[in-house]
């Protein structure tokens, strides 16, 4: 199991906490775990502008 939590503020002063845990059940942590969390900092730190509050809430349940 590895996981990666932090804040930092995006252009508009915005405070952005995040968390990510990757389970990887019976094997050890390896690079390509690690290079999933460096691309995750990588997404969320480039954004020009925050997204909306609403995209980051839980998605409503589907009919199927």
């Amino acid at each position: 199991m590895s996981a990666l939590s932090g804040w930092f503020s995006g252009i508009e002063g915005t405070m952005l906490d995040f968390e990510f845990v990757l389970n990887t059940r019976d094997r050890r942590v390896g690079v390509a775990d690690l290079a999933l969390q460096q691309r995750l900092i990588d997404a969320l730190t480039n954004q020009p502008v925050p997204p909306p509050v609403e995209a980051a809430g839980p998605l409503q349940p589907s009919d199927d």
